[in-house]
């Protein structure tokens, strides 16, 4: 906190105070052991801000918020405001200044986040009775809820994850009928920011919690459907005994917390996976179930439906197609040929399919223990024999063949490696 004091004391000589607010204070006052952000607000204007801090970053200056830098760290800091909003229910139309952080205080979200510490008095204060609601272990609208959702409707979800985050129970029983009603009105804002709530929730490690408050409050219900449809899908009694698909996607995303991924490709790609079986169970004259060809099923939905409800990176969208396609595949591994094998090992993906294999066959009842280390075992040996070769690149193959069009490089690229596999 040092540097924060250096800006407060910066502030302090134009008469302004500074107070360090959010996540940092509530990891204090919980006593949350991990890193988080320090951000700044102040009663000082941004004109008076930049005539005594180093301001690096003005994109939200028109919101009253500055990115400033002391001794190379950055710090958020925002004045002061009274927001009124109404375009999209997430952009304020206009920013209005206040001094008096009693109004500041209403405007915020959570009772938590209305929480102000000054790092030169060492001091709090609590307009809104924040600390209070934390050491009750409550999250809780600042005054009305239905207000603080007109101003910005993605506070649903950061409803949810905050909620979790720091395990929290809802201050009024009323919260859940209240927010289960409100998620359509979620269409009015950018998917792009949708993504990001979602996205953060899941490379936490309370993800499992937020997937089922989100599935509890109907949001897969009105976005992702065929999520929210993996709860009808039935598991196997023979090697799928938990019951249903949905069971198992949190059964093998618990396993992937256990693994420390901090990848949210690998995240989606495992809610994901199975999103095919639904439309492809069936049961035999035996009374097993099967769920043919769910994995290409999985990719036409992920490729025609999801992506077009939630935006997704080209990378992302060409990694996690990959996976949903191969996550059936590399079970059968080690009985393909060879130059099919090597050819499925050599992708740059294939790390990544090594962990998905792993939480998906230790994401049931029972666990299959025995498959991941084989296959390990058969990429480190894969890997060595490598080193002894060298795969041809893109830029190889316009040298080789310049006469080749744009369109068939990659045919030729895949092929000429194929060969070179074979000899391995």
């Amino acid at each position: 906190m040092k540097n924060v004091e250096i800006i407060a004391e910066k502030l302090a000589s134009i008469w302004h105070k500074i107070y360090v607010v959010g996540s940092y204070n509530v990891h204090t006052i919980l006593k949350k052991n991990f890193w988080s952000d320090v951000d700044l607000t102040t009663p000082a204007r941004p004109e008076e801000i930049r005539k005594v801090l180093k301001v690096v970053w003005e994109i939200w200056a028109k919101y009253g918020t500055l990115i400033v830098r002391e001794w190379w760290e950055l710090y958020e800091i925002t004045s002061f405001r009274k927001d009124i909003w109404s375009i999209n229910h997430r952009k304020p139309k206009e920013v209005i200044y206040t001094t008096s952080l009693e109004k500041d205080a209403k405007r915020r979200d959570f009772t938590f986040n209305a929480i102000y510490y000054n790092p030169l008095e060492k001091t709090y204060t609590d307009p809104v009775w924040g600390i209070s609601d934390l050491e009750k272990w409550l999250i809780r609208f600042v005054w009305n809820p239905g207000k603080r959702l007109d101003e910005d409707i993605l506070r649903l979800l950061r409803y949810i994850r905050l909620k979790n985050k720091y395990g929290l129970s809802p201050a009024e029983s009323s919260y859940k009928q209240f927010i289960t009603s409100r998620i359509p009105e979620l269409h009015n804002i950018s998917l792009d920011r949708i993504k990001q709530e979602f996205d953060k929730m899941l490379v936490d490690k309370t993800n499992i919690s937020s997937l089922e408050d989100l599935k509890k409050y109907w949001f897969f219900r009105e976005f992702l459907p065929q999520i929210d449809n993996l709860s009808l899908s039935p598991g196997w009694k023979i090697m799928h005994k938990e019951w249903n698909v949905w069971i198992h996607t949190l059964m093998s995303l618990q396993e992937l917390n256990h693994l420390k991924c901090n990848d949210s490709d690998i995240y989606w790609t495992t809610i994901l996976h199975d999103i095919g079986k639904y439309s492809t169970y069936s049961f035999d004259d035996l009374g097993n179930i099967h769920y043919f060809w769910h994995e290409e099923i999985g990719l036409k939905i992920f490729t025609d439906y999801v992506v077009k409800q939630l935006p997704f990176s080209k990378k992302s969208q060409s990694k996690i197609k990959w996976l949903i396609k191969n996550h059936i595949r590399i079970g059968n591994i080690e009985n393909m040929k060879k130059n099919k094998s090597y050819e499925l090992m050599s992708h740059p993906y294939f790390e990544d399919l090594i962990t998905l294999c792993i939480v998906d066959n230790l994401g049931k009842n029972p666990p299959n223990k025995e498959c991941w280390p084989r296959l390990q075992s058969m990429y480190s040996e894969f890997q060595t024999k490598l080193k002894n070769v060298k795969l041809l690149t893109w830029d190889d193959i316009m040298k080789l063949y310049p006469e080749l069009k744009w369109k068939y490089i990659g045919l030729k690229l895949k092929t000429e490696n194929n060969k070179i596999l074979e000899r391995m």
